[in-house]
């Protein structure tokens, strides 16, 4: 597990604030598609940041 100790707190308003500003500007978010459509998905990475503070997040699909 992470240091938690060195981990920075995550404000989940704030991080919400950022992805719906955001969004459009992200390779998976094609015409026709809002933040709405992936707001989930965003709710999820930031809760797990909270959930496991410190711990690096893989973007590796493979």
């Amino acid at each position: 597990m992470g240091d938690e100790s060195k981990a920075k707190p995550v404000d989940l308003k704030a991080e919400e604030k950022y992805w719906r500003e955001h969004h459009q500007s992200q390779p998976h978010a094609t015409e026709g598609t809002t933040y709405e459509h992936f707001a989930p998905a965003y709710r999820v990475g930031a809760e797990a940041a909270v959930k496991y503070p410190g711990e690096k997040v893989s973007r590796d699909r493979g």
